[in-house]
């Protein structure tokens, strides 16, 4: 007798009908046992492994165990290069999918999913899911990006590149077949670049987010040698540095008597109103997106 549920009592009995016109049967005393199966069900199928909030969740979804008897589902866990994963989580056997809590992700995490069955019967491990934590690092106007492989699908399809200043609001980048990205088109005012890559599998829709990893640029620094205050065309008629990835900056203008002629401690250039043509020294301080502090002293000219 098959398709039983473990551990349920069940009563038989047996009857002999004879094969004859005339009904005759004999009824055999009646006999009760307890359901009782040790194959383990079959093993369930992790589809997917994925970031869910940036850093903070990891959703995993799997293919129900065929087996009929499926009372529980466990999830496992542990870190990659390590053999040994302990359960997490112990959900009814209706459930397909889990989000598993792990604020702040540092390292890179492995998942799997075994059945177990009202016998306490437990499924082989299901293959593993490992989730996907890129690597960033901030170059010469570039940004590095480079990843590994989503671990176990047969085969990734390709992988989409996002980018976001605040891990909030994403803009897509790109999509390559390959582990590796280099972002050289930066905005020059943004002030971090945070990246998320998300995998897709080549035979289904099964996708998985990576983990948020960010940066910053070094600040570059540009600063003009001269202008022309007041003048109607309103081109060139201000002074203060220029560049990329500029937080603030504080700056203080000098005569050439040594006497301090402009200063300002919010990143506002100097209209030079009343200020006669000539040489001018300036001190400069400017503070990067990146916490780097830039110091500049020179000379810049009123031009009439």
């Amino acid at each position: 007798d098959s398709g039983l549920t473990c551990t349920s009592l069940h009563t038989y009995r047996i009857e002999a009908v004879a094969d004859s016109t005339v009904a005759l049967v004999s009824s055999s005393n009646t006999a009760t046992e307890r359901a009782l199966d040790t194959r383990s069900p079959a093993t369930p199928v992790l589809v997917s492994a994925s970031v869910d909030q940036p850093n903070e969740t990891v959703e995993l979804l799997w293919q129900p165990s065929p087996a009929a008897d499926v009372a529980a589902y466990q999830i496992w866990q542990k870190p990659i290069g390590i053999s040994d994963p302990t359960v997490v989580a112990t959900l009814p056997g209706s459930a397909r999918d889990f989000v598993v809590r792990l604020p702040g992700i540092t390292q890179r995490w492995c998942f799997l999913v075994t059945a177990q069955d009202s016998c306490g019967n437990n499924s082989p491990l299901s293959n593993p899911g490992c989730i996907i934590m890129p690597e960033v690092a901030a170059a010469d106007g570039q940004n590095l990006l480079q990843w590994q492989d989503y671990e176990q699908w047969p085969a990734t399809g390709h992988f989409e590149i996002y980018r976001s200043a605040d891990s909030a609001s994403w803009q897509f980048v790109t999509s390559t077949p390959n582990l590796s990205f280099t972002d050289s088109d930066l905005p020059e005012d943004l002030p971090a670049f945070c990246y998320q890559v998300i995998a897709h599998r080549s035979d289904s829709f099964a996708r998985s987010h990576s983990i948020v990893v960010c940066t910053r640029q070094a600040p570059k620094l540009w600063i003009p040698n001269a202008f022309s205050p007041g003048q109607a065309d309103g081109i060139n008629d201000s002074f203060g540095p220029a560049g990329a990835w500029i937080k603030s900056y504080s700056m203080r203008i000098f005569n050439r008597w040594g006497e301090l002629v402009y200063t300002t401690e919010t990143s506002q250039p100097w209209n030079g109103a009343n200020a006669p043509a000539g040489v001018y020294l300036y001190r400069i301080t400017v503070n990067g997106f990146d916490g780097e502090v830039l110091r500049e002293v020179g000379t810049v000219t009123v031009v009439e």
